[in-house]
């Protein structure tokens, strides 16, 4: 059942989403700022995609405006491990 539900949250994902996804898992927790300047987007395109993975659980974020820190949830997690199957093994 959980594989038919990631399978599904996999189809709705934007690659921009992705991509999010990804360099937080790579990262481990990131910050609005770094997020922004690694994948060279605004600050602001940051922070719509990461409220769009919040809202579906995907991402937890603490902090404040100065200092938004990005974690992937186990949601998340499962995700990823789901997309990159061998790079969910490298950095788990």
């Amino acid at each position: 059942m959980k594989s038919t539900k990631t399978s599904e949250m996999a189809k709705d994902l934007s690659p921009m989403e992705a991509i999010v996804l990804q360099q937080v898992h790579e990262d481990g927790e990131d910050d609005a700022h770094s997020l922004a300047t690694g994948l060279g987007m605004s600050r602001q395109r940051i922070l719509s995609i990461v409220a769009r993975l919040k809202r579906r659980g995907l991402v937890s974020v603490n902090g404040g405006y100065d200092a938004i820190l990005v974690n992937l949830t186990s949601k998340g997690r499962r995700l990823i491990n789901y997309l990159w199957p061998k790079q969910g093994m490298l950095y788990s």
